[in-house]
């Protein structure tokens, strides 16, 4: 993700090639820039601007949903975290976060909630359960509640709630809205 010269389309393709091609697995890493490499050399000549933590996980989200749902296994989203992408004197800059996986995994439930709902309809003021996997709840909610504030702010939910339930696929929503009282 965020290759130099790449464009998210560009990734939506790749990620499309793959599932066509049959992969049983892969991985989604976006881009980082270590020192003493070709790609720094071009960040500090201003050639190439790595991608921001928020567009990281935004494009690598829509290719996990492509590959999630061409039947590809996520073996990983990042690299590994380690003492080197932490270190002054190997990585130089690029979306690097300990829980890059997380993210895009909540990312991809916003996204997956916020589709659902747009087939819906007026329920500001309303409340807005969202019910998941088991053991999905976190990655509903997001990373410091992020997906259930977003919801509260860009839906006019009076109150988003999220619970779990054996029979809901991973990776897929159940919604239900009660109406305003």
């Amino acid at each position: 993700i965020g290759l130099p010269g790449a464009s998210p389309e560009d990734e939506l393709e790749t990620a499309k090639f793959i599932v066509a091609a049959g992969a049983d697995e892969a991985r989604i890493y976006p881009t980082l820039v270590f020192k003493q490499t070709e790609l720094c050399a071009m960040t500090e000549r201003g050639e190439y601007v790595p991608l921001t933590l928020d567009e990281a996980v935004k494009r690598s989200a829509k290719v996990f949903s492509i590959l999630l749902k061409g039947g590809v296994k996520i073996l990983r989203i990042g690299l590994c975290d380690s003492e080197n992408l932490h270190s002054d004197t190997s990585y130089h800059s690029g979306p690097n976060h300990a829980a890059m996986g997380e993210l895009v995994v909540n990312e991809y439930y916003y996204d997956l909630i916020s589709e659902a709902l747009i087939k819906m309809s007026e329920f500001r003021g309303s409340t807005l359960t969202v019910t998941v996997a088991k053991g999905h709840t976190s990655k509903a909610v997001g990373q410091l509640k992020k997906n259930k504030i977003r919801l509260l702010q860009n839906y006019g939910f009076a109150d988003v709630k999220f619970s779990e339930d054996a029979s809901v696929a991973e990776y897929t929503v159940a919604l239900k809205v009660e109406e305003r009282i």
